[in-house]
C-alpha cells in the first residue's frame, strides 16, 4: 500500500479474474482461494462475495471523491487500486477525465429525473433505506448510493440520526 496526502494505492500480484465491468458492477466474486474466503467470512472478517468493490465505490461516491481506478498491468502481472480523495488532483493527473458528479447548475435532465425518483421515495417514507430506494426505482444499489452522496453534498437531502434509526429530510 502507498499512502499519499490525497490518495491511496493498493497493489496485489496477479491479474483480474473478472472483467473490470463486472467488478465495478459487483455481485460476482472469483476468489483465488475460496476456502480461505469462506473461512474469513464465517468468522466475521469478510462480506458477501462480490460486495467489497461496490462498497468502496459507494463510500467514495458518498464523500464526493473521484471514482476509484482499477488498473491491471499484465506485463508486471499485478492489479492496482487507486483511491483518490481530492477531485482537483484527479483532474490534474488525468486531463481527459470527466467529473464524477455533475454540479447542481449543470445537472442533465436524466440527473434531475433520478433525483426526483429518490426524493419521491423519501417523501413517501422518510425512514426508507437505500436498498429499498434501489428496489423502488429499479436502479442498482451502487447507483442509488452514488446519487444520494451527490445529493447530500449539494444540500438537497440530509440523513439525520443513526444508520438504523435515522430518517431523511429534503432540504432543497
Amino acid at each position: 500500500m502507498i499512502k499519499r496526502s490525497d490518495s491511496f494505492e493498493f497493489t496485489n500480484p496477479g491479474i483480474l479474474k473478472l472483467p473490470k465491468e463486472m467488478i465495478y458492477q459487483g455481485g460476482n466474486s472469483r476468489a483465488r482461494n475460496p476456502r480461505i474466503q469462506t473461512m474469513l467470512r464465517m468468522i466475521g472478517y469478510g462480506d458477501t462475495a462480490g460486495s467489497g468493490f461496490p462498497t468502496i465505490l459507494a463510500a467514495w461516491a458518498e464523500k464526493g471523491w473521484p471514482e476509484p481506478e482499477l488498473v491491471e498491468d499484465t506485463i508486471l502481472n499485478q492489479v492496482t487500486l487507486k483511491l483518490y480523495m481530492n477531485t482537483k488532483k484527479q483532474v490534474e493527473s488525468t486531463p481527459t477525465s470527466t467529473p464524477t458528479s455533475t454540479p447542481k447548475s449543470t445537472a442533465s435532465s436524466t440527473d434531475v429525473q433520478r433525483r426526483e425518483l429518490i426524493t419521491d421515495c423519501i417523501k413517501a417514507d422518510p425512514y426508507i433505506s437505500k436498498k429499498d430506494i434501489s428496489e423502488k426505482t429499479g436502479r442498482t444499489l451502487y447507483a442509488v448510493k452514488k446519487e444520494i452522496g451527490i445529493m447530500k453534498e449539494e444540500g438537497i437531502i440530509e440523513y439525520i440520526g443513526s444508520s438504523r434509526k435515522g430518517y431523511w429530510t429534503i432540504k432543497g
